[in-house]
């Protein structure tokens, strides 16, 4: 689903349909997640250690008492659809010192993460003598309530893996009910009334010919970089605080949703 640069000027957006949207890990790490850059620790694959002995995602930080966190963002949803949707997974918490690791889940509709939900600060397992176990590894399962975002139609999370003393943190069968859709880069077509100017450019975008609802601004992965403001019929947009580089504009107008390349220039 990813599109990368060579394709950037026949690229667009659009959205494709789950009842629920599931990552078992069983294939590897998913293509469309990201570890977040300057996080201390990476997630990696487990390949035989996961909830149904395959495969899971594991920070393995059991070689000292390591202080720090992985970080893993997913791609973005639409939950407008659903009044209650839910985000629930599988994890394992072990210790090899003092305190275990914590699993933390923020989410981000483009002004910053906040948190919704830990898993719990004391007890999970131990296992003092890598490396790690099987029979030391305790599944339990979190559901946490999205009832708050159901409204949302652009919302990422990021999965955190917070180690206070070192140890190991598991993740596996990740799943967010009621989704919509998740949103990617892919072909579409611009309505031919649609015209965004001047492309490229080094300080601001115009949009006419559209009433439009919405803007989002989002680099060739699909992850959210900014959500301007909008006007009712000539919108202009500001990028200058946007690297010289490829972009894409999200709209949702009367027409739809679409996506339309721009390039900033130095």
């Amino acid at each position: 689903m990813k599109q990368l640069v060579l394709l950037f000027l026949f690229a667009g957006f659009s959205s494709f349909s789950f009842a629920q949207y599931t990552v078992d890990f069983n294939s590897g790490l998913p293509s469309d997640w990201t570890q977040t850059s300057g996080a201390d620790f990476t997630w990696v694959l487990n390949a035989s250690q996961g909830f149904d002995n395959s495969g899971c995602a594991m920070v393995d930080q059991s070689g000292d008492a390591a202080i720090g966190s992985a970080k893993f963002e997913t791609p973005f949803f639409d939950l407008s659809g659903e009044s209650d949707p839910v985000f629930r997974f599988v994890h394992a918490c072990l210790r090899n010192n003092f305190m275990p690791p914590v699993i933390r889940i923020h989410y981000n509709t483009g002004s910053g993460w906040t948190e919704i939900g830990a898993t719990g600060e004391f007890g999970g397992s131990a296992d003092f003598s890598p490396p790690l176990d099987d029979e030391s590894i305790i599944w339990d399962t979190l559901e946490i309530s999205l009832v708050a975002l159901s409204s949302e139609t652009h919302v990422q999370f990021m999965i955190e893996a917070d180690f206070p003393n070192g140890g190991w943190a598991l993740l596996d069968n990740v799943s967010i009910d009621g989704v919509v859709s998740t949103l990617g880069i892919t072909e579409t077509t611009t309505p031919a009334n649609v015209l965004v100017y001047p492309n490229p450019t080094h300080n601001k975008l115009f949009i006419t010919g559209t009433a439009v609802q919405s803007v989002s601004i989002l680099d060739v992965n699909g992850r959210l970089i900014a959500v301007p403001e909008v006007a009712p019929v000539e919108l202009s947009i500001d990028v200058s605080h946007l690297g010289a580089g490829c972009y894409f504009l999200a709209i949702t107008a009367n027409e739809g949703k679409f996506c339309i390349p721009f390039m900033v220039k130095e």
